[in-house]
């Protein structure tokens, strides 16, 4: 979660719009106020550009922001039909006080950007670092039509300052050779490539501000206190290609950052993970650790783009856990019963063909995630297990399995190189019942291990109102409710399309409106998260594509449609309403609230329904979803 803190910045716009017929020249200049942190209007009809200036003050310690964009997500079939063909709003950012200083662009065209595989979307700059500086300095956001000869239509745009500091302390600036440190050796690493301590709070995160240039590798290292019975989760995350391409370079091209984990081995450190792609391709990489150790991580780039430079943030974080469950004798009939934060930890005989089973009380609507460490993903593992997410069952002898959200069934390790978390919506039951999990061995050598040990972490995400049918029609039916949370003036509710023709109504009424603060001029957007495609339906989605291809509708109290959005399958052809945020929804919507005394979403299908268990031969299929509402302010 980003916070937003009070430096003195002033913007002012270079903006406009108005209707007319898709021009090519930037927008005159126009005095937008003297504020950040806060929405400003723009369009791209009549304009191909409109820019933005906001100053920063002197200041010793830089300043992060993030850069967010409403376009496609506020009005998707106004980017798609604009001018008679489809158009996306780019984002760029310069540094005005020095004119000769790009700092980011977003360039969606796959000529251009090869790796950019994400089609047309709404583009932003999710966090990036402003250096200290000893005078203002003058920074410019220009939102330009990745078309520039087609029409654009509206967005909103808005520029933030982020608190970073509360939970990673003072920022960490890599240490290169032009101060006669060279950290691209893993064999010679220095103290300067350390990553410190200096977090002033009690947690133990930390961030690094780095340049990855002419395909040199970086390299840190960082201690590690852990035992067996006190684990640490150990992650490190790149932010870079999500907030675009690095402007200074002769062939700007999006880069495709990679991680290696070394350790803990320090006399030859050993290789002992590499991944590539997280959100985007922005790479995250944890590891389970239950000893004192050093590990070092390296910072490169995917051999087949070597060529590409880009300023990094290096964001490492620790997790412990406060309950750790050893594993018990089990069986499907009498499983072993854990919770929502429990760690679990087993051992597994493959020898013996043996399954161990578990099960957790969830209630309808909870969107959960199971997070396996196993072989390269923690310390006290050595080989590969895969688990299974089973229904409630009347017939507990049963096995009624279901999915969890991922690139593939029994996701493991060795089925791709990633961060193994899984994401599922629970609706199989409309009251609290026990899911059951199943572990079992998934080595990958021909004579596993006599034992293998894993361990796996299980946690509520999001919990929601299920929806209660029929609420496929007005007035003959009953809108579904809410969950809101006040605190954090969001609102959630779950559901199933169980036919081509199914549609599902949920109402935010007067009272959840108050509870959430939503006023007229408030912009709020509302996420769905529907099952993730087994299949991987392609690299034109932000995450792992959709089972279900739904389409979205907010209307007000009159019945008038404020926004709509539907899935799309091929992003070199339409424009889709996607973002980046994590965890990353199958898509968004977003609508300026006015005085509506309530609002009403329409969640139904936009494209191909396939009922359960028909979308991969014997892979089980769930067309379930959540909506999450969020009120972003004015």
């Amino acid at each position: 979660m980003f916070f937003y803190i009070g430096i003195t910045l002033i913007l002012t716009s270079c903006g406009g719009g108005g209707s007319g017929g898709g021009g090519t020249s930037p927008a005159p200049p126009i005095n937008m106020g003297t504020a950040i942190n806060k929405f400003y209007d723009g369009d791209l009809t009549s304009f191909s550009s409109v820019s933005y200036t906001f100053d920063v003050a002197p200041n010793t310690e830089g300043t992060y922001i993030s850069v967010e964009l409403y376009g496609i997500r506020l009005n998707q079939s106004a980017w798609n039909i604009a001018g008679g063909t489809f158009n996306a709003p780019a984002v760029e950012l310069s540094r005005v006080t020095f004119p000769d200083q790009g700092l980011l662009k977003h360039q969606l065209n796959d000529t251009i950007a090869n790796f950019w595989f994400f089609g047309y979307r709404d583009t932003e700059i999710p966090l990036y670092y402003l250096p200290a500086s000893a005078v203002p300095i003058t920074y410019q956001v220009t939102v330009r039509r990745q078309s520039a000869a087609a029409k654009g239509a509206p967005f909103k745009l808005r520029v933030n300052t982020v608190d970073m500091e509360t939970q990673f302390g003072p920022i960490q600036n890599e240490v290169e050779l032009d101060s006669g440190n060279q950290n691209d050796n893993l064999l010679q690493l220095t103290n300067e490539d350390e990553i410190l301590r200096d977090n002033p709070g009690p947690e133990f995160d930390e961030i690094i501000s780095g340049l990855f240039k002419n395909n040199d590798p970086d390299f840190y290292y960082i201690d590690i206190t852990a035992t067996a019975g006190n684990p640490v989760l150990s992650c490190f995350e790149i932010f870079a290609q999500r907030n675009g391409m690095m402007d200074e370079q002769i062939s700007p091209d999006y880069p495709d950052p990679e991680l290696h984990l070394y350790g803990p081995d320090t006399s030859s450190y050993p290789a002992v993970n590499l991944v590539d792609d997280y959100l985007y391709t922005d790479p995250k990489i944890c590891r389970k650790v239950t000893a004192d150790n050093r590990y070092a991580v390296e910072v490169t780039e995917t051999p087949s783009n070597p060529e590409t430079d880009t300023k990094y943030l290096l964001a490492y974080t620790e997790e412990r856990f406060t309950s750790i469950v050893p594993e018990v004798a089990s069986s499907l009939a009498s499983p072993q019963a854990i919770s929502y934060g429990d760690l679990v930890e087993g051992t597994l005989s493959p020898a013996s063909t043996e399954t161990h089973w578990y099960s957790f009380t969830a209630e309808p609507g909870d969107m959960i995630l199971i997070r396996q460490f196993d072989k390269l993903l923690a310390e006290d593992s050595d080989d590969l297990i895969k688990i299974q997410l089973h229904a409630p069952d009347s017939i507990n002898t049963t096995e009624d399995p279901i999915p969890f959200d991922g690139p593939f069934n029994d996701r493991s390790v060795s089925a791709a190189n990633l961060d193994m978390s899984t994401r599922s919506i629970l609706f199989q039951s409309s009251t609290a019942a026990d899911y059951r999990i199943k572990v079992q061995e998934d080595s990958d050598q021909l004579t596993p291990p006599a034992s293998i040990d894993y361990s796996f972490h299980i946690q509520k995400l999001k919990a929601s109102d299920l929806e209660t049918e029929p609420n496929d029609t007005l007035p003959a039916n009953t809108p579904s409710t809410f969950l809101v949370d006040a605190a954090n003036d969001v609102a959630t509710a779950s559901g199933e399309i169980s036919s081509a023709l199914d549609v599902d109504i949920f109402e935010l009424d007067a009272t959840d409106l108050s509870d959430m603060n939503i006023t007229a001029g408030d912009m709020v957007i509302v996420h769905i998260y529907a099952t993730d495609d087994f299949d991987l339906k392609a690299n034109d989605n932000a995450g792992w594509g959709s089972q279900l291809e739904p389409k979205m509708t907010v209307l007000d109290d009159a019945s008038a449609a404020l926004t709509s959005a539907s899935y799309v399958t091929d992003t070199t052809s339409e424009a889709t309403a996607e973002g980046m945020r994590d965890p990353l929804p199958t898509f968004s919507v977003a609508f300026e609230a006015t005085a509506s005394t309530f609002y009403r979403v329409l969640v139904e299908v936009s494209g191909t329904w396939l009922p359960p268990g028909t979308f991969l031969s014997g892979t089980p299929k769930a067309n379930s979803y959540l909506v999450e509402v969020v009120n972003l302010g004015q």
